[in-house]
């Protein structure tokens, strides 16, 4: 078995305050994945020149989605283009007066065909919603403070867009799904964030990291 190293999904598991953004409830899991790696992308930016671990080797988040409108004379979607091998998947559908989309369980993915047949029972002329993804990893392993350096990282531009309009996590809340990241670029206005809470708390959390390290090395030992 091949050794992928650190699962993304390990950052994201250790961010109490993002997993319990109620905001987020009922939301599509691979929109989530895809919101948290927009943030991680930003705290790798933050650590990567101070951390011993190449946080550039690594399998970023990518995404595939599929829509279709339910015909239950055909349960069967073809998908094109072909996932990724070892993608996830996220199914759900919604009818005109929903908002929100209901997340499917009951399906089959045939990676032969390269289709997904639902089984459960969809209303005819519903949305169907499908996404294959991957969530990412890096390639070497972090130890648990790196890891916690990245995730108290990802705090950083989500609380200073609490403060500024048209969030990618408003977006994500109130938007449609296919215009949820149409401003992808905004995470990187944010403005004065030497002053914001997180960025203190995390060159406090960098500093005891490169300290450590350095001192590991003026004994002779390895850094890692």
């Amino acid at each position: 078995m091949v050794d992928i190293g650190t699962l993304f999904t390990e950052i994201y598991e250790m961010n109490e305050i993002l997993k319990s953004d109620n905001r987020l409830i009922n939301k599509p899991q691979n929109l989530i994945y895809q919101l948290y790696f927009t943030y991680l992308k930003y705290a790798i930016g933050i650590f990567k020149y101070d951390s011993r671990v190449d946080l550039t080797a690594r399998t970023d988040f990518s995404m595939q989605v599929y829509n279709y409108i339910a015909d239950r004379s055909d349960n069967v979607y073809s998908l094109s283009p072909i996932p990724t091998p070892n993608s996830n998947f996220y199914v759900g559908y919604r009818s005109n007066s929903d908002a929100v989309y209901t997340e499917i369980h009951d399906y089959v993915y045939d990676n032969i065909n390269n289709a997904i047949t639902i089984n459960d029972f969809i209303d005819n002329r519903s949305e169907v919603y499908i996404s294959s993804y991957i969530i990412g990893s890096f390639d070497n392993d972090l130890d648990e403070y790196e890891v916690d350096i990245l995730s108290e990282s990802m705090l950083v531009p989500w609380s200073t867009e609490q403060l500024m309009k048209n969030s990618l996590l408003s977006q994500m809340v109130y938007g449609g799904t296919t215009k949820i990241y149409s401003q992808a670029n905004h995470i990187s206005e944010v403005k004065d964030v030497a002053n914001n809470q997180y960025m203190i708390k995390v060159k406090g959390m960098i500093s005891d990291y490169s300290y450590k390290g350095l001192n590991v090395r003026g004994l002779g030992g390895r850094s890692r």
